[in-house]
């Protein structure tokens, strides 16, 4: 009806298929010239709505009681149904995670890639079985633009990146480097990818085959 006010986005829980896109984080509200509003760490579906920013829950994140690095992932309905499980490989030494579905089945790992080969190939990678590893790999070549990657020690480098500038601009003013999303690929195809936004990362799966479970365990593993 014209000139009644819309209702706010909600900021409780969604259900129905994975989101296209979403974010680890506990931001829930966020508007100009206020404090954030933060709640419990989730995997989440950024939104705007007039200028505020919205971050309802959609699944719950649980870490391990064990005090390892695990986690177990819940749906936000009203009967909390577990999705699946994030836990670390005996002896891998923080490396490698296997994801399971609630049952137990194995449905793929998530791996960092060893330091030595994290100036060209992005800290975290995923293998589904019957598919080539998804990796994400950097290419620096290009003026002016760079990832929004990781150093060796795992640690966002983009910022510090985009603080460069081109001595050849004219009149020797700064042109800023300009952050676009990492992008893991499979096969020759893009299966998934991470913006940098100010205060957060969203992901994109892009593959239909891809498992969507796989790519929540790769947020929430770099940004817990």
């Amino acid at each position: 009806m014209e000139g009644k006010k819309r209702p706010d986005p909600p900021d409780g829980p969604l259900g129905g298929p994975a989101p296209e896109a979403f974010a680890v984080t506990d931001l829930e509200r966020r508007a100009p010239d206020s404090k954030p509003v933060r709640g419990r760490l989730a995997v989440r579906v950024p939104r705007s709505e007039e200028g505020t920013e919205h971050f309802p829950p959609r699944l719950w994140v649980v870490p391990a009681e064990d005090a390892s690095r695990g986690y177990e992932l819940y749906e936000t309905g009203e009967e909390a149904a577990l999705l699946c499980r994030v836990e670390p490989v005996p002896g891998a030494g923080g490396e490698r995670f296997r994801v399971k579905d609630e049952l137990g089945t194995e449905l793929g790992t998530v791996q960092r890639t060893p330091a030595a080969k994290r100036t060209v190939q992005h800290s975290w990678w995923i293998q589904q079985p019957g598919h080539g590893e998804a990796v994400a790999r950097y290419h620096w070549a290009k003026p002016a633009v760079v990832e929004a990657g990781e150093d060796s020690g795992g640690r966002l480098f983009g910022g510090m990146l985009g603080a460069f500038t081109d001595p050849g601009a004219e009149g020797g003013e700064a042109v800023p480097f300009i952050r676009r999303p990492v992008t893991w690929e499979a096969d020759n195809e893009v299966v998934l990818t991470a913006q940098q936004h100010t205060g957060y990362r969203s992901y994109r799966v892009h593959a239909d085959w891809f498992d969507a479970r796989l790519g929540y365990a790769l947020a929430l593993l770099r940004e817990s």
